[in-house]
């Protein structure tokens, strides 16, 4: 392939080359024909030829200033963009200093341009601004590549503004190098940004709250049920399912009404429209798919969806809550030890019959009963003795009543008896009878065969009190003047035995005082040798002095401290003061003379006597063959081997 080599000479380079040529060429010629020297035709040749090269060299000249031209209006139009734009424009050195900067760049940093020229931009801001502002231009200047960063500069109001900066590399002619920055304000959109982001992170929440409350409705161990406007079951979680036993799709074509247990459906009707209102709290039963009945608590709410009304059912099976609560009720009224109803339940049951009674014109009869020396057994024999009796006492008076009758434990050894529908005392009586008959027969407990017998105290409605409390003291009262009179006693109240109630509780509350205010002497009357005719020794006497009732016997009050405990304390204090007298008798006389203290079962059985009387014989300093305990009756008849063997140790 043929043609020719080619090359473009630009404008500048034809000019500069073609200029002298054409000046020396011109002014040549101009002076040959100044001179009419005749020119040879090889002259008139070449100025042909360089007229001819000059006339390209003219056009040239007209093109380079024209190009002239429009670069100057090219940076005309460079400079008012410059001026005019709206985005800080600068470029500086690499030591920061300023190299060119525009009015928006000066608006920015509250400085004219005149004293921005040859500033050290770094200075213009704070620390922490200039600080992000150097290392983003020294990684331009380091890499020498373009970055586009996000900045946060302090305005001199003092307010923060955030730019987009797109930040560039430039090297000068003179080889200077530079970075130049376009910054644009992206605090609005940063704002709408962080607006959207926002929305975002609001709306994944929501996501995520829909999705975890749709999981926790669906695995809720509560029966969760929606209804729609016509009754109908429109949702049901997993619980509600398992609960009723139906599959879901089945039940959600059923109405609610069908596995409602309310029997009345009006209630669950009021219940529903109630609840347009306000939460509706109350317990009810739904209807399994076998029929049967569970009872819920229920919590039922309104809520109105696009228009839609919906009522949710929150239930809880409650079976196991309510057999626990009917536990803990028959518990409150009845005795655990006999399974007996206990003092609570009968005092609600006769406050029934009381009414009753009152309405019918009928009368009704308390009967209140204690065992025989019950405690003695229970001290000697153990606890364990003791309830076994209790129990086997309380079948045998349960056993002898008739249906109808209320048999009840009151505490401890007492049960108590009402008997309604009377006419006269002779039923009471009867029933009375009964009682004490049924326990005639011998018990065997823990390998002990015992013998108990019973007293019984009678009071009668309306003669004897009109309410519980009234009846049931006038029964204690005839108790108590019951056991009085012996064991196997029954005794009607008469009114007699509230004066003698009243003054038996004030001598009791008098009884509790006396020891600690050194109510209580001894007198000691001697016993006489007969063959010597001379005292061997003292038998201690309790006396109970009361500075207004005066000198008392033990009969007065021994059999009430016997029952409220404070023998065993009153007993230790006789033993102790006995010692202790005789023992200053021995050291003014100087004779070796004994004392007899009496000893009540209580205070023997005690299992702290034995040493009770080391230490009272040490104290007191009284030799131990000159003390000698007085036993009743009633302590051996107990357990006739442990009171031997405690005997056996006193000796010892």
């Amino acid at each position: 392939m043929t043609g020719h080599i080619g090359f473009q000479i630009s404008p500048q380079v034809w000019l500069k080359a073609c200029l002298p040529l054409l000046a020396a060429a011109v002014l040549a010629l101009t002076m040959l024909l100044t001179l009419r020297v005749p020119l040879p035709a090889s002259c008139t040749a070449v100025a042909t030829l360089l007229v001819l090269t000059g006339y390209p060299a003219v056009r040239l000249m007209r093109e380079l200033a024209a190009a002239r031209c429009h670069a100057q209006d090219n940076k005309n139009l460079m400079e008012a963009c410059l001026h005019h734009t709206p985005l800080p424009i600068l470029l500086q050195d690499e030591h920061g200093v300023l190299v060119y900067a525009n009015p928006a760049y000066s608006t920015l940093v509250g400085k004219p341009l005149a004293e921005l020229a040859g500033a050290e931009t770094y200075s213009l801001w704070p620390a922490v601004v200039a600080d992000a502002l150097r290392q983003h231009d020294c990684a331009v200047l380091r890499e020498n590549v373009a970055y586009e960063w996000p900045e946060t500069v302090v305005l001199p109001s003092g307010e923060a503004r955030h730019y987009l900066s797109l930040k560039f590399p430039f090297v000068k002619g003179s080889g200077r190098r530079l970075v130049g920055s376009v910054s644009r304000d992206a605090t609005e959109r940063q704002g709408l940004l962080a607006e959207r982001e926002a929305w975002q992170g609001e709306r994944r929440r929501l996501e995520e709250a829909v999705l975890l409350t749709q999981f926790a409705v669906d695995h809720s161990s509560d029966s969760i049920i929606w209804l729609d406007r016509h009754a109908r079951i429109a949702y049901a979680n997993d619980a509600a399912c398992s609960m009723l036993g139906y599959p879901r799709g089945e039940l959600l074509r059923m109405a609610f009404l069908e596995i409602d247990g309310e029997l009345d459906t009006g209630v669950s009707r009021r219940r529903i429209e109630d609840a347009r209102h306000h939460e509706q709290v109350f317990e009810s039963a739904h209807i399994t798919t076998t029929g049967v009945l569970i009872p819920v608590d229920v919590r039922l709410h309104f809520l109105e969806c696009s228009g839609q009304p919906y009522w949710c059912w929150i239930s809880g099976d409650i079976t196991e809550r309510k057999r626990a609560s009917e536990y803990l009720g028959y518990r409150a009224g009845h005795d655990e030890l006999t399974g007996l109803p206990n003092r609570r339940l009968l005092e609600s049951t006769l406050e029934h019959d009381l009414a009753a009674a009152a309405k019918q014109g009928m009368g009704l009869a308390v009967l209140v009963l204690d065992l025989d020396g019950f405690n003695l057994i229970n001290k000697t024999l153990g606890h364990q003795c003791g309830d076994q009796l209790l129990r086997q006492a309380a079948e045998r008076l349960a056993g002898s009543l008739p249906e109808g009758v209320t048999l009840a434990r009151m505490g401890g050894d007492e049960f108590s008896v009402l008997v309604t529908r009377l006419q006269t005392q002779a039923p009471a009586l009867e029933m009375a009878r009964r009682l004490l008959h049924s326990l005639h027969e011998g018990f065997l407990a823990e390998g002990h065969e015992l013998l108990v017998t019973a007293s019984v105290g009678i009071s009668m409605f309306p003669r004897d009190g009109r309410d519980a409390n009234a009846l049931l003291r006038s029964a204690d009262s005839a108790l108590y003047a019951a056991k009085r009179k012996g064991k196997d006693q029954i005794q009607f109240f008469t009114p007699e035995m509230n004066i003698e109630a009243r003054e038996r509780l004030e001598l009791e509350t008098l009884l509790r005082r006396a020891l600690e205010r050194q109510e209580f002497l001894l007198h000691f009357q001697p016993q006489i040798s007969l063959a010597t005719n001379e005292v061997v020794r003292y038998e201690a006497l309790l006396r109970w002095d009361h500075p207004v009732l005066g000198l008392m016997l033990p009969d007065k009050f021994i059999s009430i401290a016997e029952e409220t405990g404070l023998i065993e304390p009153i007993g230790r204090w006789v033993l102790e003061e006995a010692c202790r007298q005789i023992r200053k008798m021995q050291l003014v006389t100087g004779r070796q003379i004994g004392v007899a203290v009496n000893v009540s079962t209580p205070q023997f059985l005690r299992g702290a006597f034995l040493s009770d009387v080391v230490e009272v014989l040490h104290r007191s300093e009284l030799p131990a063959h000159l003390l000698e305990l007085e036993l009743t009756e009633t302590i051996v008849m107990q357990d006739l081997g442990e009171v031997t063997k405690k005997m056996q140790r006193l000796r010892d």
